[in-house]
């Protein structure tokens, strides 16, 4: 994955209590996540680096590394890149 995620236009991110479900409805495809997914598809604009979402996100939680953080969330992205709601720009 080259460049920086991007939500796709279409993309419907619906935010619940304590979940949020994020729908393509051009393809159909639905991904149940938590808030941290949540906030990481409203950073996922075309402007911000997986690196730089992963800081961004590391902020809420002291006890994770870095690396971590930024391998849980590229595994995240390319889950949403398969299910159509991702797509990455230069």
């Amino acid at each position: 994955m080259k460049g920086n995620p991007k939500k796709i236009d279409v993309v419907i991110v619906n935010d619940e209590a304590e979940s949020a479900s994020i729908l393509n409805p051009m393809s159909g495809h639905i991904f149940i996540t938590n808030s941290i997914g949540k906030r990481v598809m409203e950073l996922a604009n075309g402007e911000h680096s997986l690196e730089t979402i992963a800081t961004e996100i590391s902020k809420s939680f002291k006890g994770a590394s870095q690396n971590q953080i930024q391998k849980d969330i590229g595994v995240f992205l390319e889950n949403c890149t398969n299910k159509q709601l991702v797509q990455w720009v230069s």
